[in-house]
């Protein structure tokens, strides 16, 4: 029963619907961000394309379905409103643990970070994607921005994936998002912060 719905679910997406969405697919597949997709902010999806995506993102909740994701916001808020939360919080996760160029998530600074289009629509999520989030606060995965100023920023400050989960994770509870230069000062805010979350949780048992 189990291989019969996982066939039903394969052959149900097996056949990309044209090759604007198919190109959206492998955009996502190589882990790109969204701004190397061309004039990516003027995509709008048709309503054939629109209900395909809908169907896709649901059923594959991962970093495969991050161009698709954003391709809805930018056509219908409705459509957008109406996919599950834990969809739409999977897939940002899963983005944010697969991509090394972080360029849609915006930059981490000293005196003023900022938040790119899928960091905002994390943190619009709530306080349901902080579970989703912790495990990041152990990667020290080195990640990078391209660009002339930005690339400088994140040579210079040597970003870690944990360092922009710290930047979310710290959000969603209401806390200053403090982002120092020397990474053991970072190091020992994350290492606080996990603490935090740890009695958080043993509280609740």
């Amino acid at each position: 029963m189990i291989f019969a719905i996982a066939v039903i679910a394969t052959s149900t997406f097996a056949q990309v619907e044209d090759p604007e969405t198919s190109q959206l697919l492998e955009f996502s597949q190589a882990k790109k961000a969204l701004e190397k997709y061309p004039s990516f902010d003027d995509i709008r999806l048709t309503d054939k394309q629109l209900l395909f995506a809908k169907k896709y993102v649901e059923a594959h909740r991962n970093y495969r379905s991050y161009h698709l994701l954003f391709a809805i916001k930018n056509t219908s808020a409705n459509v957008y409103d109406s996919i599950s939360t834990e969809a739409k919080l999977m897939i940002l996760v899963s983005t944010l643990t697969e991509q090394t160029n972080l360029n849609d998530w915006g930059y981490l600074d000293t005196k003023n970070s900022f938040d790119g289009p899928p960091a905002q629509a994390l943190l619009l999520l709530g306080k349901d994607a902080i579970t989703a989030l912790k495990p990041l606060l152990n990667d020290s995965t080195r990640v990078y921005l391209y660009g002339s100023e930005t690339g400088t920023s994140s040579t210079k400050y040597a970003y870690r994936r944990k360092d922009f989960a710290f930047r979310y994770v710290s959000l969603l509870l209401g806390d200053t998002a403090t982002f120092a230069n020397d990474l053991m000062q970072r190091d020992n805010a994350i290492d606080g912060l996990i603490r935090q979350l740890d009695s958080k949780k043993e509280k609740t048992k």
